[in-house]
């Protein structure tokens, strides 16, 4: 049966009248069954949500809701695949339903071979200000010298590795700044190649030099930064690296 509304209810149980089985059916019908309807809580994981259907919905927007499920001012819903366990963010209009994004609860080893071997899914355009590499994040002094940027020698692995990197430095009081972005790549640690954009303000010495190093007894290289030019005591190179395959054994 349809869900009821508060005023309908109230008239079914007002002073005086005897409740039908109907009024009881209707009152049982518009409350929430924490069993039935896939709601559940608790301190522990707070409110928990349980698709009752295939279709795996469990939020629906509506900028209008009448309570019918072909509403048509259903705009978005949330639905959790129950196979894959992926959650789907779904774009409603005019009848058509399809995923706008898509959060993958885990990567098949199938689909890390295809070019479906990624976390998150956005089916259109991204509009956004800026983005920020998170792979590694760091800063090293910026004294002329050469400084890791992967890490210690433990941390690299074998591999075929691309990385984006953005790096930058400045000393305010001198005048001397200095900016870079590159992309960084190189198989096994044979053949390395760096492609770069570079700015700077103040000397030609100023600027940010950057380049593969190839270590001994492994297939690998380590990625090193440094200023051509020492800085004054105190400033630093503040770098940031995003990883652009996350294949590096081709499996």
């Amino acid at each position: 049966m349809p869900a009821k509304d508060r005023k309908t209810l109230k008239q079914y149980f007002e002073q005086g009248k005897k409740p039908s089985q109907q009024a009881f059916d209707d009152l049982i019908d518009s409350s929430l069954n924490t069993m039935d309807d896939g709601f559940i809580g608790s301190p522990t994981i707070g409110m928990g949500l349980t698709p009752i259907n295939d279709d795996g919905v469990i939020i629906s927007a509506f900028t209008n809701n009448t309570g019918k499920d072909d509403d048509k001012s259903l705009h978005w819903q949330v639905a959790l695949n129950r196979d894959s366990g992926n959650l789907e963010i779904r774009r409603c209009k005019e009848g058509n339903i399809a995923p706008a994004m898509i959060i993958k609860h885990e990567i098949s080893k199938s689909e890390s071979k295809k070019s479906t071997g990624h976390e998150t899914q956005f089916n259109g355009l991204i509009n956004y200000q800026g983005r920020k590499g998170s792979y590694i994040t760091g800063e090293v002094p910026a004294d002329g010298r050469w400084h890791d940027m992967l890490g210690e020698r433990s941390d690299l692995q074998d591999g075929c590795w691309a990385f984006e990197i953005v790096a930058g430095c400045g000393d305010p009081n001198c005048g001397r700044h200095a900016l870079l972005v590159a992309t960084a790549i190189h198989c096994f640690g044979s053949r390395p190649q760096i492609k770069k954009t570079r700015s700077n303000y103040g000397l030609w010495g100023n600027r940010l030099c950057l380049r593969w190093v190839k270590m001994e007894g492994v297939f690998t290289c380590q990625l090193q930064i440094k200023t051509f030019f020492k800085y004054n005591e105190g400033t630093n190179i503040k770098f940031q690296i995003a990883k652009l395959w996350d294949n590096p054994l081709m499996e």
